[in-house]
């Protein structure tokens, strides 16, 4: 028999949501399917790969009219995440607060020329040398920033920086602007997986209550991944989303290679195994 995938039950179990047992199952099928789908994923392609055994209509009908709070959801999912964060810290003997900082990466237009002998040599361990120019003082609307532009290649007057920081607190130095922004690395990744694995972008829903909902099972998606990441990690084995994905697909298709199988030797019609499995003939 081809089921659901067991982490994403208890992971979404464990997140306390009160919800019904149909709508349970909705959200159950859901996260599976969008984490099964391959390519666009709407409705339908989402229902499809999760091999859900209700009508399209009850999906759509559970993101948009079902009585249940997105922003109940959204508390639960990141209390969640909080306990285990400060659990962890305690455990490592870390009693401080836990503190969220937001980067933001805005870039504005420079009308300062850039002379080649202002440029600061950086080499980069097996990555080569690197061409700096710290800058300090108004840009665009700002009055006052600092901002780090980066060349690896030869520099001339109409090449573009391939790293551009800007900072609105100047009391930090250079290597702390990087640092921190080096964190903001992980959001960048973080956008690219929302879009290309879990198709952020790519909803057919109609009202504001049904994309809303789409969004925080998304964004409900994304943490069960990087929980599973972080525990497949503990083998100190570097993991990413993708591969993540990637294991929980190959286990489904295992799962119907071998309902396929059973089947084979119970000898049942192909064309129930199919009708089960939600294939064509």
């Amino acid at each position: 028999m081809v089921s659901l995938c067991l982490p994403i039950v208890k992971f979404i179990l464990a997140l306390k949501l009160e919800f019904s047992k149909p709508q349970l199952s909705h959200l159950f099928t859901l996260v599976h399917g969008i984490i099964l789908c391959a390519g666009r994923k709407n409705m339908t392609q989402i229902r499809n790969a999760a091999r859900g055994d209700r009508h399209l209509s009850n999906a759509t009908n559970f993101l948009n009219h079902s009585p249940w709070c997105v922003n109940r959801m959204q508390r639960r999912r990141l209390q969640w995440i909080v306990d285990r964060i400060e659990n962890k810290r305690l455990k490592e003997g870390d009693a401080n607060k836990l503190v969220f900082l937001i980067v933001d990466d805005t870039c504005c237009k420079k009308d300062k020329s850039i002379r080649k002998s202002d440029l600061h040599s950086v080499t980069v361990e097996g990555q080569g040398v690197y061409r700096g120019y710290p800058y300090e003082g108004p840009v665009s609307e700002i009055e006052n920033v600092k901002l780090l532009l980066s060349w690896k290649d030869d520099y001339t007057a109409s090449s573009k920086p391939q790293v551009c920081l800007l900072c609105t607190d100047v009391s930090l130095d250079l290597v702390t602007i990087q640092r921190n922004y080096h964190i903001r690395w992980n959001i960048e990744t973080g956008y690219r997986y929302f879009k290309e694995l879990l198709g952020f972008d790519q909803y057919q829903l109609l009202s504001f209550t049904g994309i809303q909902r789409f969004w925080a099972i998304q964004f409900l998606t994304q943490n069960f991944h990087e929980y599973q990441r972080l525990e497949g990690m503990r083998g100190e084995t570097d993991l990413t989303l993708g591969d993540v994905v990637r294991r929980i697909r190959e286990e489904f298709f295992g799962q119907i290679i071998v309902y396929v199988y059973q089947k084979a030797l119970e000898k049942k019609p192909l064309f129930d195994i199919l009708r089960h499995l939600r294939l064509p003939a």
